[in-house]
């Protein structure tokens, strides 16, 4: 068993630790719920079915998805190890750190914007490059939001990373049309590309 102490980030569902026998590697761990914390019952109920059947949880999905997808997705996405681990925290989903020369963990897409006050055009080509990427191969994702892409800066260079495969194909939608065609699929998804750009203002 793992035993896990050092956190790297803390988000809504998961908590991202150092794997503490591997430097170049983090841990993602589903975060345990409970109704005082979070509020809402649907968190909670999803949180404890996934510690009964490990199967049906996020980390375990986005295995699945990484497994499906790593070889068309080369070059945008980080290594992830083959199993899920077993930490004192539960079951987590180990992959390699994305790192900057540094050897920083390196930044949002967001934060780096921000805190580089770089012009997203830099940034554009390799956007438009995994985009196009996503629509040829038809890999129909609907989460784009700016944690979900990390800026690598690489021999000082700026490379573009999608740290997020939770996505695929999941609509959170009150109906989820796009599960019936491809068509309908492609459409939500550059719907959902069109927002990015916005927020980045490309």
């Amino acid at each position: 068993m793992i035993t896990l102490t050092q956190v790297l980030a803390l988000g809504r569902t998961r908590t991202i630790y150092q794997h503490p026998s591997a430097a170049g590697w983090l841990i993602k761990i589903e975060n345990r719920h409970t109704l005082a914390a979070v509020g809402k019952v649907s968190l909670f109920l999803r949180g404890l079915m996934h510690r009964m059947f490990p199967f049906f949880s996020e980390n375990a999905r986005e295995l699945r998805i990484y497994k499906k997808l790593a070889s068309s997705l080369k070059g945008f996405i980080p290594e992830y190890e083959e199993r899920l681990v077993i930490t004192d925290k539960g079951l987590g989903l180990a992959c390699r750190q994305v790192l900057d020369d540094n050897s920083d963990l390196s930044k949002s897409l967001g934060d780096y914007l921000r805190d580089t006050k770089a012009s997203p055009e830099i940034l554009a080509p390799q956007l438009e490059h995994f985009f196009q990427t996503l629509l040829l191969k038809k890999l129909y994702f609907f989460d784009f939001n700016l944690n979900n892409f990390l800026v690598q800066v690489h021999e000082g260079q700026p490379t573009l990373r999608f740290i997020d495969l939770k996505g695929y194909r999941k609509d959170r939608s009150v109906l989820p049309i796009s599960y019936l065609s491809s068509f309908l699929a492609e459409r939500k998804m550059k719907r959902r590309i069109a927002r990015l750009y916005k927020r980045i203002m490309l």
